[in-house]
């Protein structure tokens, strides 16, 4: 296999490593490298929440590029955190955080109390 390949999306030649794996191709990996994935989704995401660009920017410079939980940059894109059911845009998450919330069921009452048993068992 060569060690590197060409991009179906940006037409630039990069290293394999720039690549996801997909077991059903001839060659083993993803026809669009790891960067233009990320772009698509990224674009997917701001055409669902009907957000621009230069608002996710500015998103992320007011939160200093850091989850609006944890305050951590996990050195990967913040998720679009939002209420489900009006579909307002919260705030940028990292995935961990946005999939706490979502576990707890997007409610403030089980946040509240989940804190409430941790405070509790100190």
């Amino acid at each position: 296999m060569s060690a590197t390949k060409l991009c179906t999306s940006c037409d630039i030649t990069k290293p394999i490593r720039g690549f996801d794996k997909d077991g059903t191709k001839k060659d083993k990996l993803q026809g669009t490298c790891k960067s233009c994935r990320k772009d698509y989704r990224l674009k997917l995401s701001l055409d669902k929440f009907n957000l621009t660009m230069e608002k996710y920017k500015e998103m992320l410079k007011d939160q200093n590029h850091l989850c609006g939980i944890c305050f951590v940059d996990e050195g990967k894109s913040l998720c679009i955190d939002h209420d489900h059911l009006t579909n307002k845009v919260r705030g940028l998450l990292c995935s961990r955080c946005n999939k706490g919330l979502g576990l707890l069921g997007d409610s403030v009452a089980a946040v509240k109390s989940a804190l409430n048993y941790f405070e509790r068992c100190k």
